[in-house]
This record gives C-alpha cells, sequence and structure tokens, in this order.
C-alpha cells in the first residue's frame, strides 16, 4: 500500500473478523467522518480541533448527512 492508510492487522484465531471490522470501522471514521468536523471546528476558531473528538464526530456525521440530502435532492430533482 501507499502508505496513507495502516495495514490491516494479520489474521489471529479467534475473533479476528470482529478484530479487522472493528479496526476498519475506526479508520474510517478517523479518516473520513473526523475530518470534516474537525475543519469546521477550525473555522469556527477552536485553537486545537483535536483535543475535542466527540464534537468533530458529531459534526463530521452532520456533514455527511447534508451531504447525502443534497446529493438525493440532486438526483431526484426536488
Amino acid at each position: 500500500m501507499s502508505g496513507r492508510f495502516p495495514a490491516i492487522p494479520p489474521y489471529r484465531s479467534g475473533g479476528a473478523l470482529v478484530d479487522q471490522d472493528t479496526y476498519i470501522f475506526n479508520v474510517f471514521v478517523q479518516h473520513v467522518i473526523v475530518p470534516p468536523g474537525r475543519w469546521v471546528l477550525e473555522q469556527i476558531g477552536v485553537r486545537h480541533p483535536q483535543d475535542h473528538e466527540l464534537a468533530a464526530l458529531v459534526i463530521g456525521i452532520a456533514f455527511w448527512a447534508f451531504a447525502v440530502v443534497l446529493g438525493v435532492a440532486l438526483v431526484l430533482g426536488w
């Protein structure tokens, strides 16, 4: 891989599928959902947005939900 995302941990016996699924979910949250939330926190003047992970997560989820609503509206022509 290019090194941008960490590799999936190697297979381990006993619950490896759950470990890999959790790992993939965590990588998705850290690299797709939280960055827009951090950016919004930076724009409103929060000096250290990395200290406000829960707020960044909630704002990131709201951002992607809004993006989906706009996408659906564009497709359906509302």
